[in-house]
């Protein structure tokens, strides 16, 4: 009996003996069958992977439409009217060169925004503190206000988390330099210089206008809207004239909730917008902080590239979004809704007058 044996272990083979044991990795093909495997898994995967973040980030941005929409009804509350916005402007009215009215003199800008307003209601009072109302944002003085530093401040609840931009734009016309920008804007109405054919998506030369409510028959809706808030911009005012936010340099449209005729859950207070295709987009300017719905949806030209066209503000000047198919609005009354971009053009210009006595009202999703 052979020592194999008496132990009870089989003889090795002499295939195995010539070539030893066989060891315990992957064969090359059998990798490779593996790795097919995890990709087609992860091809499986990822759309709703990618889903789930997207629906997360949306919703979270509606978030910050509540919670800016809440801090407007709050404002409201203190003070019977909603935040203005105001600001010194060249030409107030101009059809012809209205992108020449911003008063893009840099820091010699005076004039505040309506987000500057809500600071505290948003628990940033201490931005707010920083702000010298009525000066221009080269204001510093001793006391602890610097209107240069609260204009290059991001504020957190401004900011749409799925926008690239991350909360600061070096292409506002503001002036040079980098920017503190922001997604949310206040919806100035539905009069509009230009226009878009909602049939071929080509841009028009026709105006926008509607023949009751507030500044009824205008098409200026840069400083006249006929929704919540306008720019207000208003005529440049003597030297050694002083402003304040009581006595503003620019002509705002005050609007408290008894204005809102067509009903504070039936009108948009703020939608979405996205600062790289729009150079009109930083929240301390009264310049940067409004939108209109006379132009649709995330609209963009024919054969023009968003990124390219981000100063021409009689198409960009309106509500955009990094969600896909739509965006998301704020109402007077506080709520939020997402509103799919294929929105009938009468509902949603409707939607944006204060007291225009349309009968509208956005679809159930």
């Amino acid at each position: 009996m052979t020592d194999l044996q008496e132990y009870g272990r089989a003889p090795v083979s002499s295939k195995v003996a010539r070539h030893g044991r066989r060891g315990g990795g992957f064969t090359l093909v059998e990798l490779l069958v593996v790795i097919s495997i995890i990709g087609v898994l992860v091809g499986l995967l990822l759309p709703a992977v990618m889903a789930a973040r997207n629906t997360a980030l949306r919703m979270q941005c509606l978030n910050n439409v509540k919670q800016i929409c809440l801090a407007m009804q709050s404002y409201e509350g203190l003070n019977r009217v909603f935040p203005i916005n105001w600001g010194e402007v060249a030409s107030p009215g101009s059809l012809t060169s209205p992108g020449q009215a911003s008063s893009n003199t840099g820091l010699n800008t005076i004039g505040n925004s309506w987000m500057s307003m809500i600071l505290p209601q948003l628990e940033e009072t201490n931005c707010y503190n920083y702000i010298k109302f009525g000066a221009s944002i080269s204001y510093s003085d001793t006391n602890g206000c610097n209107n240069q530093t609260a204009a290059n401040y991001i504020v957190k609840e401004f900011i749409c988390p799925a926008d690239t931009s991350h909360g600061t734009a070096n292409n506002q016309m503001l002036g040079t330099g980098t920017w503190a920008v922001t997604n949310y804007k206040a919806c100035a109405g539905m009069n509009w210089p230009v226009s878009v054919n909602t049939a071929s998506n080509a841009p028009l030369s026709t105006a926008i206008t509607w023949a009751r409510g507030r500044v009824a028959g205008s098409p200026d809706g840069l400083d006249h809207g006929n929704g919540l808030i306008c720019r207000g911009g208003g005529p440049i005012v003597p030297s050694g004239t002083p402003c304040s936010s009581t006595n503003p340099c620019g002509a705002p449209l005050v609007t408290g909730s008894m204005d809102v005729r067509d009903g504070l859950s039936n009108t948009f207070a703020v939608g979405e917008a996205i600062p790289a295709y729009c150079a009109w987009s930083v929240w301390y300017w009264f310049d940067g902080c409004t939108a209109t719905c006379g132009i649709p949806l995330n609209y963009k030209k024919p054969g023009v590239r968003l990124q390219a066209n981000f100063n021409d503000w009689n198409y960009t000047y309106s509500f955009m979004s990094r969600h896909t198919g739509g965006g998301n609005f704020g109402m007077c009354d506080g709520s939020g809704r997402f509103v799919n971009q294929t929105i009938d053009p009468t509902i949603y210009q409707g939607m944006a007058t204060i007291d225009g006595g349309e009968l509208v009202q956005l679809p159930t999703n």
